[in-house]
This record gives C-alpha cells, sequence and structure tokens, in this order.
C-alpha cells in the first residue's frame, strides 16, 4: 500500500513536469515567432526557464518577461510587458484607482495628486515629486491617454522612466504577444504627444495561419502610419474614379483606351466627369467660315521695368528662439530631440534672458546632483507644438544659492544668466544649464 502512494506521488510529480515542459515548449513557439516578426529577439528560455523578448520598436526599448508572486498555492504567474522612454524627472507613478485602498492610503497620508479633472481624478492615483510639474505633464490629451492604457490593462503601471502591465499566466499564444508590445508601444508614442485620441481598445496583431506559426516562420506586421493611411485612401479614391470612368465609356459606346488615374478629374460637370467634348448643333444654311489670316505681330515696346521692392526686414528672432525652434519646434520624436541637442548644444555656453517663473532653494536634483544651489525656472520662449498650440519653453537653471534671495522680489521680471547647456526634458519641453550666473 505504501509503495502504491508512493508511486502515485512520483507519477503526479512527472505529470506535471511533463505539463510544464510542454507549455514551456509551446510558449517559446509563440514568443520566437511574436519576436521575428516585430524584429526583435526571442530569449528562447530553457526546461525550467521561462522565455522573453526585448529590443527596440520604433525607438522605443521595449521587452516581454515572466514574472512569478506569492508561493505555495497562492503562487501566481504573469506575463509582463514593458516599455522604456526618457525619464521625466517627475518621480511619477500612475496606478489604476481603487476607492477602497485609496481611501485608507489617504487616511495614513498617502499621496494623491489631483490636476482637476473629475474623471481623470476619480480613475487615476497619481503620485509624484513636484505636484505643479506633474499637472504642467498632465494635458488633456496624456490624460486621456493614461486613462485609457490603465482602463484596458491589467495591473498597468505608468512610472517615470517606463511603462508596465501584465496579463495572468504565461502567454502561449503569438498574436497576443504581438498585440501587447503593440500597445504598449502605441502608449509610449500617445504619451511623448504624437498620439490621437481614440475610444477603441488597442488594436489586434494581423492574423497569423497555423502554417506560419508551426514552421517559426516570421510574420511582418504592418503599423500603418498616418501618411501611409492619406495615401492608401488617394489611391483608392483614384481606382474608383477611374471604374467610374470605364462604366461611363462603355455605356457610350466610347473607346475602350485605358485612361490614366492621374488625369481623373475630381469634380464639374458630366462632360468633364465622362472626358467628352459637348456637341455643338450647327444650322445647314450657315455660310462656312471664312479661314483666319495671321498677322504679322507687332514690334514688342520697350517697357520701364517696375521698382525693385523695397527689402523686407526679417523679424529680429534671437539665438536662444532658433535653438528652442529646431528643438522643440519639429515633429521630432523624443530619441532625435535627445540625439540632435547631444550633438549640436551639449555643453554649450549661452548668455540668455527670459522671464523668470520660480526660483527656489535645492539640496539636490536628479540632473545637477547633490551641489546645493538655487533652481531657477526661466522662460526662454514660447514655440509652436502642432496640435497642441504654442507652449513655453523653460530654461532650468543651477544658480549658487546666493541667488535665491536677489530672484525673491524678480519673478514675473526679464532677468539675464549664463551658463552651459547640459540635458533636456522634451516632453515638458525644458533646458537644464549647469554652473548658471546672473546676468547684469
Amino acid at each position: 500500500m505504501e509503495c502504491f502512494f508512493t508511486l502515485l506521488v512520483i507519477g503526479g510529480i512527472v505529470g506535471v513536469v511533463a505539463y510544464s515542459s510542454k507549455q514551456r515548449g509551446e510558449a517559446r513557439q509563440a514568443w520566437t515567432v511574436a519576436a521575428r516578426s516585430l524584429g526583435l529577439v526571442a530569449v528562447p528560455g530553457g526546461a525550467f526557464s521561462n522565455p522573453g523578448i526585448r529590443g527596440t520598436l520604433h525607438g522605443f526599448r521595449v521587452s516581454v518577461d515572466v514574472v512569478t508572486r506569492g508561493g505555495g498555492k497562492s503562487r501566481q504567474t504573469f506575463t509582463r510587458y514593458r516599455v522604456l522612454y526618457p525619464p521625466l524627472h517627475l518621480g511619477l507613478r500612475l496606478t489604476k484607482e481603487v476607492a477602497v485602498f485609496t481611501s485608507l492610503s489617504k487616511v495614513f497620508g498617502g499621496q494623491d495628486i489631483e490636476v482637476g479633472e473629475k474623471k481623470f481624478d476619480d480613475q487615476v492615483l497619481v503620485k509624484g515629486k513636484d505636484d505643479e510639474r506633474v499637472r504642467a505633464f498632465l494635458t488633456p490629451t496624456r490624460q486621456a491617454t493614461i486613462r485609457r492604457f490603465l482602463a484596458h490593462h491589467q495591473r498597468a503601471v505608468v512610472e517615470d522612466g517606463h511603462a508596465t502591465f501584465e496579463t495572468r499566466g504565461l502567454e502561449t499564444n503569438a498574436i497576443k504577444l504581438q498585440s501587447g508590445l503593440r500597445a504598449i508601444h502605441q502608449f509610449a508614442m500617445d504619451l511623448q504627444g504624437e498620439g490621437v485620441e481614440r475610444d477603441e481598445a488597442p488594436g489586434t496583431a494581423p492574423e497569423l495561419t497555423e502554417a506560419a506559426t508551426a514552421a517559426g516562420a516570421p510574420v511582418p506586421i504592418a503599423l500603418e502610419t498616418r501618411e501611409d493611411k492619406r495615401r492608401r485612401r488617394e489611391t483608392e479614391r483614384r481606382e474608383r474614379i477611374a471604374r467610374r470612368l470605364e462604366n461611363a465609356a462603355s455605356a457610350h459606346g466610347n473607346d475602350d483606351s485605358p485612361r490614366s488615374a492621374d488625369d481623373v478629374p475630381t469634380s464639374g460637370d458630366a462632360d468633364a466627369l465622362t472626358g467628352e467634348p459637348q456637341a455643338v448643333a450647327v444650322p445647314p444654311d450657315t455660310p462656312p467660315t471664312e479661314p483666319t489670316v495671321a498677322r504679322e505681330p507687332e514690334p514688342a515696346r520697350e517697357t520701364e521695368p517696375d521698382p525693385e521692392p523695397e527689402p523686407v526686414t526679417p523679424p529680429d528672432v534671437s539665438i536662444q528662439t532658433r535653438i528652442c525652434t529646431r528643438l522643440f519646434g519639429d515633429d521630432l520624436r523624443i530619441p532625435d530631440v535627445k540625439a540632435l541637442f547631444e550633438e549640436n548644444y551639449g555643453g554649450t555656453e549661452v548668455h540668455w534672458t527670459g522671464r523668470l517663473k520660480n526660483a527656489r532653494h535645492m539640496y539636490s536634483d536628479t540632473v545637477f546632483g547633490d551641489a546645493p544651489g538655487t533652481r531657477a525656472e526661466i522662460v526662454i520662449a514660447s514655440v509652436s507644438a502642432g496640435m497642441f498650440g504654442a507652449r513655453d519653453v523653460v530654461a532650468i537653471v543651477h544658480l549658487p544659492e546666493s541667488a535665491e534671495e536677489t530672484l525673491r522680489s524678480q519673478v514675473g521680471n526679464d532677468v539675464s544668466f549664463s551658463g552651459h547647456l547640459t540635458s533636456l526634458d522634451p516632453f515638458m519641453r525644458e533646458i537644464y544649464v549647469a554652473g548658471g550666473t546672473l546676468g547684469t
């Protein structure tokens, strides 16, 4: 009897190991297909280790891995999707608002920054180092982006330099893996201000055939941009007009010579649409028209040249405005903005003037380090932000501690300063100036 129970236990262990090995094998195959289709790297894993995916997807580092939490009967496995983006320097952490836990947290002094939008404040728990800067970052468009992300995904978190969400269990479906990677990449795109507001859930990846999945062949994923969509719609419009022309020509017995869609008119009367000239009836007793005799051209008269227009004086654009426009005025992705800054402006000595927005004492800073001093926020330019309108560009200047008393009464006035450019924050449109001194 004792031997029977021993064999039963051993058989159970063998069955669990076999099932786990089979599940990991299916996962390795699906993760390999998903990674290849998106141009990423698959980490195959082993008999007792889980697979993974990592790489760069259209300028953003993304990854998928497996995490386990708890122990014994409460042990749970999750598939975790992650995207990295440039740090915001806000100490930001955004999670879904859970009424019971949030109320308890507030009772014990927990933080929840409110931005003034009821729907967002009711659904999102906001934590950060600087309430004012966090509110400035959470524009209406970003609020909508974050609400969608937290609502559509389980265990979703948005932090200062990355965002994650998790799905329960070890994912063994290549389509779902692709969909999750595309969704978290799209969130990073939308967070930097390039996305448009949408109400629907993130789209799913293109279908994978069973043959391709079984063979592990790469499956291309077409991410259609706004420009691609515009071209596709233009092509479809031309094809529809071309078909209408062919039908009109067949109905009137015209020649069957093919026409180019580029020559098709988009509007006008019926004659313009069919390309046929309107026939004009001529009475039978009308005398023939005499041929027209070409006249010799009259000699050209010499005309006095028009006076040259007075030169228009271009507006006086300061060097700081030109730099800000080049960095933030074009529709550049965040990695491109940072590369442009590092290649052309990093370490440059500047002597600028702007409107003092704020000044306070600081003991340490994520950019300037542990050197105490005065942190001055100075508006140096206003640059168009496309669909978001004009926005201020702010210089964050590290000044000596003694400057705080001088600047305290200068808020709202123009101040001059010098220093060298050390970093920038594309999200907040901030340029960091180290070693700053006040000008005269």
